[in-house]
């Protein structure tokens, strides 16, 4: 996306056979099913149908229990009681000016000094 954006409409079969290289290399077209490798559409489909709703369902119950159980740390009962807590707006001003105005929470953000000049 940012190639084209950068160069334009200048060079469209350029980025047509650019996209049409990403489209097939992101396309499943084999799957091992047991020994067997499966190539036909139909089939392809009915073990993606198949997976993912064996996955998203409630009919195997042995997994639901608690599957992450002991991965994470421990949360004592005030630190709980900490996080229902009413969000203080003088905390949140004194945590956002607190910050250095030229940096962002994550690569698509905006800079803190947007926030702090508000």
């Amino acid at each position: 996306m940012t190639d084209w954006v950068h160069f334009g409409d200048h060079n469209m079969k350029f980025f047509h056979n650019k996209a049409l290289i990403r489209w097939n290399s992101n396309k499943i077209s084999v799957l091992k099913i047991g020994d067997n490798y499966c190539y036909a559409n139909e089939s392809l489909h009915d073990e993606a149908v198949r997976f993912f709703s064996s996955l998203f369902s409630l009919d195997d119950l042995s997994c639901v229990a608690f599957p992450l159980c002991g991965h994470f740390s421990y949360v004592d009962c005030s630190t709980m009681d900490s996080l229902t807590l009413i969000v203080n707006v003088e905390e949140v001003r004194s945590v956002l000016f607190s910050m250095g105005p030229l940096k962002a929470p994550s690569l698509d953000a905006f800079h803190f000094l947007f926030y702090q000049i508000q």
